[in-house]
C-alpha cells in the first residue's frame, strides 16, 4: 500500500520548477545527510524540486527528511511507499509526481558537484534538439569522497548509445518525452536506466555538458555490477534492441524469460514498437548480426580457455 504524497507548504516568493530530482531511498540512513546536503547546495536550488520516494521510511530517515523540509521550505515532494518496491516503480511514481521541465536521477549514494544541475539546465535549454543531457563524472571508492578517476563519456552517436550505456549515473532529459518513449520497464532491476536511454537515443538527440557533474561511488555493491543480474539484464536491452553481435550466449536463456517485446509500467503492459517508431523493421533489418554475435561468442569461449594459460586476469576473460 501506498502512503499519499506530501508536500511542504510553498515558498512565499514562488519560482518556477524547472528541475525535478527524483530519488528512490530505502535503507540509506548513512548516505541521506550528505545527498540532502548537495541538494542545498546547488546552484539551481531556486528552480528545482526533490522528489523524494521513500519506501518503508526508518525515524531517522524521517527526522533527516523533515529537517531539510523545514530548512528549504517548498522544496521537498515526499512520497511514502509502505512497502519495498522495485527501483524503476518508484522512479515512475517520483516522474508522475514531479512539475518540473526536466527530470533527473537521484542516487543518495552519490553527490552532484554544486553546479552540475544549472549546467545541464543551460544545455538543454540551448539544444531545443537535445532530449537528454549527460556527462563526465569522478567514480570514487569511499562514500562522500570527492577523490577518484575522471570517468569521460563521449558525444553522443545514436547506434552507440543503443549499444552501450553512455549516459553516466548523472543524466537529465525532458519530462514531456516520457509521452514518446514511456516510462522505465517495471520488470528491470539493474539496467532500467539503459533501457529508457536507448529509447531517448533512438527517439531524439543528446547532448554532452563538459566538466564533472558528480561523484559516483563504487563499491561494487550496487544492483548494476553485482552479480549475473546486470549481464542478464544487459542481455535484456540487447535483445529488445537489435545489438544482437554483442548478445552473450551465456545469459540468453536466462534473458528470454523477460518479456522482450514489451515493457512494464505502472502495472500495464505495452509493446515496444508503441514507444520505437519502426521498431519491427529495426529487428528484422538487424537480424543478420546474430552471425557476427555467433563468433564473438566463440571467441570468447576459446579465450576464457587459453586465458589461464596465458596469464590473463579473470576480469578481462
Amino acid at each position: 500500500m501506498t502512503g499519499p504524497p506530501t508536500e511542504d507548504p510553498p515558498s512565499a516568493a514562488v519560482v518556477p520548477v524547472r528541475v525535478s530530482v527524483v530519488v528512490s531511498c530505502y535503507r540509506a540512513e548513512s548516505h541521506l545527510r550528505a545527498f540532502l546536503e548537495s541538494i542545498a547546495d546547488q546552484s539551481a536550488l531556486d528552480r528545482l524540486e526533490l522528489v523524494l520516494v521513500h519506501n518503508e521510511p526508518s525515524e531517522p530517515e524521517l527526522a533527516l527528511v523533515r529537517e531539510f523540509a523545514a530548512e528549504h521550505p517548498g522544496k521537498l515532494r515526499h512520497v511514502i511507499v509502505e512497502t519495498v518496491e522495485p527501483w524503476s516503480l518508484s522512479m515512475n511514481r517520483g516522474i508522475r509526481a514531479a512539475v518540473g521541465e526536466y527530470v533527473c536521477v537521484g542516487n543518495v549514494d552519490d553527490l552532484r558537484t554544486p553546479d552540475a544541475l544549472e549546467r545541464q539546465v543551460r544545455a538543454l535549454d540551448e539544444d531545443p534538439d537535445a532530449l537528454v543531457s549527460f556527462g563526465d563524472f569522478v567514480r570514487v571508492a569511499a562514500p562522500g569522497s570527492t577523490e577518484g578517476p575522471l570517468a569521460s563519456m563521449p558525444e553522443f552517436d545514436r547506434e552507440d548509445f543503443v549499444r552501450f550505456y553512455r549516459c553516466g549515473p548523472f543524466p537529465m532529459w525532458r519530462r514531456a518525452v516520457h509521452e514518446q518513449v514511456g516510462y522505465f520497464d517495471e520488470q528491470l532491476r539493474s539496467a532500467g536506466d539503459f533501457d529508457l536511454m536507448a529509447r531517448m537515443a533512438l527517439a531524439g538527440g543528446m547532448v554532452h555538458v563538459g566538466g564533472p557533474l558528480g561523484y559516483y561511488l563504487d563499491m561494487g555493491q550496487g544492483l548494476s555490477n553485482k552479480g549475473d543480474l546486470p549481464h542478464i539484464e544487459r542481455t535484456v536491452v540487447e535483445l529488445r534492441y537489435g545489438t544482437f553481435d554483442f548478445v552473450d550466449l551465456r545469459y540468453l536463456r536466462t534473458a528470454r524469460r523477460y518479456d522482450i517485446g514489451r515493457l512494464l509500467q505502472d502495472g500495464v503492459w505495452c509493446e515496444v514498437e508503441r514507444f520505437v517508431p519502426g521498431y519491427r523493421q529495426r529487428i528484422n533489418r538487424r537480424r543478420p548480426l546474430w552471425a557476427i554475435g555467433v563468433l564473438r561468442n566463440a571467441a570468447r569461449w576459446v579465450f576464457r580457455i587459453t586465458g589461464p594459460r596465458l596469464g590473463v586476469p579473470r576480469r578481462y576473460r
